[in-house]
């Protein structure tokens, strides 16, 4: 398995970008290929990457109170971005 996460860098542009360069790639049979990609951009991840490349969310926090700029928390059935 080969996998990426690149937090919380980049805008829309260089995403597209970097998802370009992705789905340009050869694939071998036996790799799986994921990205955690920021949770502004997993809609376009989803909707861009081609197969055999899956989308994945970086880190969700169910606790009360946890500091981190690349964290989503997730109350009540609903997602935010956390500063």
């Amino acid at each position: 398995i080969v996998g990426g996460n690149w937090k919380c860098n980049g805008n829309l542009a260089s995403v597209r970008s970097l998802i370009a360069e992705l789905n340009a790639g050869d694939i071998v049979d036996n790799v799986d290929v994921v990205v955690a990609a920021p949770f502004l951009y997993i809609d376009e991840a989803k909707r861009t990457l081609k197969a055999p490349i899956e989308v994945s969310a970086q880190n969700c926090w169910v606790g009360a109170s946890f500091l981190s700029l690349s964290r989503v928390r997730q109350r009540s059935g609903t997602s935010q971005t956390r500063d």
